[in-house]
């Protein structure tokens, strides 16, 4: 299914009220018109054509939210992807044991779950219940959530370091981003939890955020960045955290 009717499948019932609550409250406003001014008639016409072209711009506004915010993912992603192929490559050498392709395997699914937007506590029940091999200890999942939650916190530091470049028109690198840079990736099964490859990814994605240079979109071209699109980044980070801290609570 396409982005737009992802979109419209999501929001009609709130685009339905909100119809419906335009055209009374245009009804309303054209009624007190025809008061005021006796020259004007009511037309019944109207306030639904009123109400329709207002709904219409709502849904617009949200479109184009999302659509930049996975402009906005596919970008990071595009930053991850030498980590990502580094951290895969022992695996192309040699098969994973059962333990370690299932944490493996839990991890892809957590990334899934953390930025779909939503949790669902059937899923959540359903998820530990499934790899409840992971989970010995209670300690475990404490584990499991630190180290997880050191990925995310750390692509928002990301994210925070882009709007501070973004606005200063210059590259600019914080002093936590430095520290994450240094995290061990002991639970990931690598030396520090970023990559050199994925470091210098990142320092370049804030190099052209700096530069205000413009970001390639979903349909090939390239469209402007700006700084609304770069706080989605954030948000989407944040809620991921929030996310996440309520999978393991």
């Amino acid at each position: 299914m396409t982005l737009f009717a992802d979109v419209f499948k999501l929001f009609w019932p709130s685009y339905a009220v909100f119809w419906v609550i335009s055209i009374a409250l245009a009804t309303g406003a054209w009624f007190l018109l025809t008061k005021i001014y006796s020259n004007i008639k009511f037309k019944i016409w109207a306030p639904p054509l009123v109400a329709t072209f207002f709904t219409v711009m709502l849904y617009a506004s949200n479109f184009l939210s999302i659509y930049q915010s996975q402009i906005l993912y596919s970008n990071q992603q595009a930053a991850q992807k030498g980590q990502q192929q580094q951290a895969a490559a022992p695996g192309q050498q040699q098969e994973l044991d059962p333990e370690t392709q299932m944490k493996a395997d839990f991890l892809a699914k957590i990334e899934k779950i953390v930025f779909s937007g939503k949790l669902d506590k059937n899923e959540k029940t359903k998820l530990f219940k499934e790899y409840a091999k992971l989970f010995k200890k209670p300690a475990d999942k404490k584990i499991f959530h630190e180290a997880i939650n050191k990925v995310y916190s750390c692509q928002r530091v990301l994210w925070e370091d882009a709007l501070a470049s973004f606005k200063a028109k210059t590259a600019i690198k914080s002093d936590t981003r430095v520290a994450c840079e240094k995290l061990g990736g002991e639970f990931f099964m690598r030396e520090k939890l970023f990559t050199p490859e994925a470091i210098k990814n990142q320092d370049e994605l804030i190099s052209n955020i700096a530069a205000r240079k413009r970001v390639p979109a979903s349909d090939g071209k390239e469209q402007e960045l700006n700084e609304d699109m770069i706080r989605q980044g954030i948000d989407a980070q944040s809620n991921a955290l929030y996310i996440l801290s309520q999978l393991f609570e």
